[in-house]
């Protein structure tokens, strides 16, 4: 009887256990297929993060001076980023300066008017260059030549005098009884009274032979231009006159402005919050106009960039949110659809899916959520939705 049992048993081992291979294998099987569909319905595609730069460049270029700034530093607008030298350009300003205020105090004059005590000299000098005019033409007079023999014979007795003096000090030199320096300023003082001998003398042939035509007709045109200003003044200032030194202002204005453009330009500033990632330029550098100083990282700049495959275009859109996974990184995060390329392209041979290359994909771009810790030049990889996902969107 225990024979029979035992035999009975070793007979339903074997099917027991061939009915669990079966099992096993039928299980394997359904696992299989569930993670084929999982698999064919789920898309990883490889993406590259990349961001937007801003280039600061120098408008003015100059010798740098200063650089208060290095690489990886987070600026502010309007932080300083490169100073060069300004050379001559504050002192030019400065005279551009001076040279308004003269201008509109000369204009402030025209619009007033002439004063008393101005119209008084203006016709003083008028009289006075008339009057030489009319003396000229008369000729010398008898007095002013017998005035100037006089003034010929006083400087030649100051000149005999001057002469003794300087011989009796060269010979007290001699015996060493005076100082040098007496003998110099004796002969100083016979060179000085000889000079003014010679003038005289001079004076006294011009006076004797009468004035030149040429002098003549310098003194009447000296004598038309003092009239001319005279009367011009009583009139006062013409509008004509008045427009000029007004159109003169605004033209030094201008230059002013101008020069005052290029101090500002030796500031090169930071033109939006950000983070300086290169800075190709050192203090002592020679810059050259719209030299590049410095490449600005700008916030909310990175993105995401990949290629969605032509059949799984359909199932997303602008706004999408997207997982994206990098390495380094538990977990997914989200991004949002910014850009999808309207024209087809092919496959870029740096970026492949993780199934299979397909010939025509669409250049599409993410956008992370604020503050990511994504670095331009990594390497993620973004997953597209199935159908049964949904359309991918936020709603």
């Amino acid at each position: 009887m225990r024979i029979q049992l035992d035999r009975r048993g070793r007979a339903v081992v074997p099917v027991i256990v061939l009915l669990l291979m079966l099992t096993l294998i039928f299980l394997s099987v359904i696992n299989w297929r569930r993670t084929k569909q999982a698999d064919e319905q789920l898309l990883l595609v490889s993406g590259t993060v990349e961001a937007r730069y801003t280039r600061i460049a120098s408008q003015l270029g100059g010798r740098i001076t200063e650089l208060p700034v290095e690489e990886g530093m987070d600026v502010k607008q309007g932080q300083l980023i490169v100073r060069t030298d300004p050379l001559d350009l504050p002192m030019q300003l400065e005279q551009a300066s001076r040279a308004i205020e003269t201008a509109q105090a000369n204009l402030d004059l025209l619009r007033e008017g002439p004063t008393r005590e101005e119209l008084a000299a203006a016709l003083h000098r008028a009289e006075a260059a008339q009057s030489a005019y009319e003396n000229i033409q008369q000729g010398s007079r008898t007095e002013d030549i017998a005035a100037a023999e006089a003034a010929v014979a006083q400087a030649q007795t100051r000149l005999n005098d001057a002469r003794d003096e300087l011989g009796r000090l060269e010979l007290l030199f001699k015996s060493a009884v005076v100082e040098e320096r007496k003998v110099v300023a004796a002969r100083a003082q016979v060179s000085q009274l000889e000079d003014a001998l010679s003038s005289a003398k001079t004076r006294v042939e011009l006076l004797r032979n009468g004035p030149r035509e040429e002098e003549i007709e310098q003194a009447r045109q000296q004598a038309e231009a003092a009239r001319s200003d005279y009367e011009r003044l009583k009139l006062g200032a013409r509008e004509q006159e008045i427009t000029a030194a007004e159109s003169s202002i605004a033209g030094l204005y201008a230059g002013r402005d101008a020069l005052q453009v290029r101090l500002d330009e030796t500031n090169v500033s930071s033109p939006a919050d950000g983070e300086i990632i290169n800075l190709p330029v050192n203090i002592g550098d020679m810059l050259q106009p719209g030299q590049t100083v410095a490449e600005l990282l700008l916030p909310d700049s990175i993105y995401i960039q990949t290629f969605i495959p032509e059949d799984r275009l359909a199932w997303i859109s602008l706004g999408s949110q997207l997982e994206y996974f990098t390495d380094g990184v538990s977990g997914s995060e989200l991004a949002t659809v910014s850009f999808i390329s309207p024209e087809a392209e092919f496959t870029p041979r740096n970026l492949q899916t993780t199934q299979k290359r397909v010939e025509q994909v669409y250049r599409v771009k993410l956008q992370p959520a604020s503050g990511s810790v994504l670095r331009p030049g990594l390497i993620c990889d973004v997953r597209i939705p199935a159908p049964e996902d949904g359309d991918g969107s936020d709603g």
